[in-house]
């Protein structure tokens, strides 16, 4: 844990950086953050890099804030609710990925492991939380009008369970909640997530935000060799 710590707080500082002169990388995913030293050392009868230093990698499709924007960005896997809504998006979707990164370092599987956009919504929905009436009204003025109208309803309800096929709904089904994901010894940890993978981007914690709440409450953070 102390690994995932210390690459929690490397990634928002870098985060912290780029949002501060307004550039979005688009395309965070753990295949896009290397350690700068892959040799791996014992510690308390387990294998762990040598050394926790890492960078991202990968700034091709990174753009700024103020520059004209694709309507898709990021891998399926760790793309933000707004991005998936087509009702515009920001730097926020930069710590939406960053969230589903995390929580891959912490248990070692995607939070969201999908391919198709109502299945993905009917996840995020099941292990987050309900979508905010904001973003299913602005859905259906964005970029896929049609997306929203056939996984929401006319008063703004959600009717993913009768829209997604039976497969997708059995898999849907078996999903846990962010909660079941994390031990409850880590409950920090949880509760850092619960600030970051929030679906309406207004509320989600910044960098910064989220970078000040781990100062705060883990004064330990320390390297884990």
């Amino acid at each position: 844990m102390l690994c995932v710590q210390d690459f929690t707080v490397q990634l928002l500082e870098t985060l912290e950086f780029l949002h501060g002169i307004r550039m979005i990388h688009t395309d965070l995913k753990i295949e896009n953050v290397l350690l700068m030293n892959d040799r791996e050392v014992t510690y308390r009868n387990q294998r762990v890099p040598a050394s926790t230093k890492i960078k991202i990698i990968d700034f091709g499709g990174a753009c700024y804030d103020s520059d004209k924007k694709s309507a898709v960005i990021n891998t399926r896997q760790y793309r933000a609710p707004e991005v998936i809504l087509g009702t515009g998006w920001s730097m926020p979707s930069d710590m939406w990925s960053l969230g589903c990164i995390l929580a891959e370092l912490y248990s070692g599987e995607l939070l969201f492991a999908t391919h198709d956009d109502v299945e993905h919504l009917a996840l995020i929905e099941k292990k987050i939380g309900l979508f905010p009436r904001r973003m299913i009204n602005a859905s259906k003025d964005g970029q896929d009008p049609e997306l929203a109208r056939s996984a929401f309803d006319s008063t703004g309800l959600h009717r993913l369970g009768r829209v997604l096929t039976s497969e997708h709904y059995s898999f849907v089904r078996k999903a846990l909640p962010l909660e079941s994901h994390i031990k409850s010894d880590d409950d920090w940890f949880l509760d850092l997530l619960r600030r970051i993978l929030v679906i309406d981007p207004h509320e989600r914690a910044t960098a910064h935000e989220a970078l000040q709440y781990l100062r705060r409450i883990r004064r330990d953070v320390v390297r884990c060799t």
